[in-house]
């Protein structure tokens, strides 16, 4: 089994970068689905929205701006992202 870090929700992502992460959180009911008390976006989990799951994935940064030669703008402003790509997921069922 692949080793992936164990991470707090909230937790500073930045020294995660390009590293395997895993982490429980609640899927938020936003119009960019996150996860965590951060802004995690995970786009494809729009359907789970106010769903606990346990989430695991490699941590990618990406800046945003519409000053770059795409002008390409995901966030909504200019500034720094963090998301999780190449993820795996499963509902986490309490008792």
């Amino acid at each position: 089994m692949e080793e992936y870090t164990l991470i707090s929700e909230g937790e500073d992502l930045e020294p995660y970068v390009n590293q395997k992460v895993r982490l429980i959180a609640i899927v938020s009911n936003t119009k960019l689905p996150s996860i965590g008390n951060y802004w995690l976006t995970i786009l494809e989990l729009d359907d789970l929205a106010g769903q606990k799951i346990h989430i695991r994935g490699r941590v990618e940064k990406r800046v945003e701006s519409s000053a770059l030669p795409n002008g390409t703008i995901i966030q909504g402003r200019d500034g720094e992202y963090f998301h999780l790509v190449d993820i795996e997921y499963e509902l986490v069922i309490e008792d």
